[in-house]
Formats: structure tokens, sequence, C-alpha cells
């Protein structure tokens, strides 16, 4: 179905439905995902924790296995929305959808997640490639995704600036500390989320907060009080790590 065009992969819909009734008249065939159970799975095995497309973010808050690997990524899952929305939500179907307010795309940039079609591996680094654009191919389908666990990835936080109004993320921050170095990823500034190669640089050479005092503002910004936002909340994402 998805192969022969005008077919539309359904997650947890929670994305998806609110923007097609904003196309009234448009004819969808909507291929939904939620009888394979296959796709719900979370798995730990050899140097990855794999987290399956169809897992609502309540699934990856109170999982032990995201807890104890990868704990900022259950956190992040805890605070997404409402109660409503994370029972609904998945993971797969935010990432897909790349909305620059989502807070799974810098996250799972920040800790170096691979995301895992039916047909490939792509690291989440080149996932993005716009405002609501992938590198996913028609009729492509996100079969799960694969974040590291200790010791590849030592330890990481992830701190946002919720919208009150909608309750996404106007900005987000993951900082993760990992074997090859730090890893700062930012959501909010550009069309998609962006690494800040300079705070990397700064935390490698001194590993505290006040090393991101005098360095320039992350790239894709913009927008002064965004920029700010995003300096700040790096700070705080810092300060937990070394507190």
């Amino acid at each position: 179905m998805l192969s022969s065009g005008g077919a539309a992969v359904l997650a947890g819909g929670q994305t998806l439905v609110p923007a097609l009734t904003r196309t009234p008249g448009r004819s969808v065939t909507l291929v939904d995902l939620g009888t394979v159970a296959e796709l719900r799975k979370i798995t730990a095995g050899g140097p990855e924790v794999r987290i399956g497309a169809m897992a609502t973010h309540t699934r990856v808050a109170t999982d032990p296995l995201v807890k104890q690997a990868v704990p900022s990524l259950a956190l992040l899952a805890s605070q997404i929305a409402d109660p409503q929305v994370r029972n609904r939500a998945t993971i797969g179907g935010s990432l897909a959808y790349n909305d620059p307010a989502g807070d799974y795309p810098a996250a799972c940039i920040g800790l170096g997640a691979t995301v895992i079609t039916d047909r490939r591996r792509i690291p989440a680094e080149e996932f993005s490639t716009g405002a609501f654009s992938t590198a996913l191919e028609d009729s492509e389908v996100i079969v799960s995704l694969a974040f590291p666990k200790p010791p590849q990835l030592m330890r990481a936080a992830y701190v946002r600036l919720p919208d009150r109004a909608a309750r996404s993320a106007l900005v987000g921050v993951t900082v993760a500390e990992t074997e090859s170095g730090f890893r700062v990823a930012v959501s909010g500034l550009a069309a998609g989320p962006t690494r800040w190669p300079d705070a990397e640089a700064a935390l490698g050479k001194r590993p505290h907060s006040d090393a991101l005092q005098d360095i320039a503002c992350p790239p894709g910004g913009t927008d002064p009080y965004r920029a700010h936002v995003a300096r700040t909340l790096t700070i705080r994402a810092v300060r937990s790590l070394t507190t």
C-alpha cells in the first residue's frame, strides 16, 4: 500500500491526524502500525538499547532498560505534552514528522542515536533534512531507534524550555559525555536540530559550565532571545552532569 503511493503511515496519530484535518477534502490511505507487536519492543543487547518505533512516550519514560541505560531519554519522554498525548504518541512517529519543536530530534543527535528503518541504518545527524523533512525515502518506515549505552555513553542531560500554550519545546538542549568527548545538540534555533561544536570543544578542554560563558552562540540562531535561552539551558545541562 505504501509503495503504491497516496498512503501514509499511522503511528500514534497525535501529529498526523491534526495535520490531515487542516487539508479538508484530501484523500489519504492510512496504514496503521498499531497492531505490529515487534515495533513496540524495547531491548538491550551489545553496546546499544533498541527502542521500537511504536513505543509510546510513556513506555519510553517508564521502561526499566531505558531508565537504567539512557536515563536522560526517559526523563525527556516524561516531560512531553500531557499524559493523554504521552500514552498515545510514539517515538518513531515523532521523529518521522521531525517537528522543529520536537524533543526527540535533538536528543537523538546529542546521544549519538541511529535510526533503523526497514532498509538501512541512518545516523541521527543525517536523518533531519529540514523542518518537517527527513532522509526517509518513499514508503520507507522507521522500525526502531538504537541508543548507545554505557560505557559508550557515560552520562547525559536534557533540558527544555516549554512553550506554555503548545507544551512543546521552545528550545531543547542535550549534553552528553561519551567515550569520544562531549556532544551538544540544540533544537528550536534553526530548521532542524544542530550540534554546537564550539560548546563541545570548550567542554572538552574544561568540563564545567563556566567554559560556555564566552563562546559564540549556537549556529543557526537568528533570534537573540532563543540563542540566549539555548546558552542558558546548555549551562544548566552541564551543571546537572557535574553536580
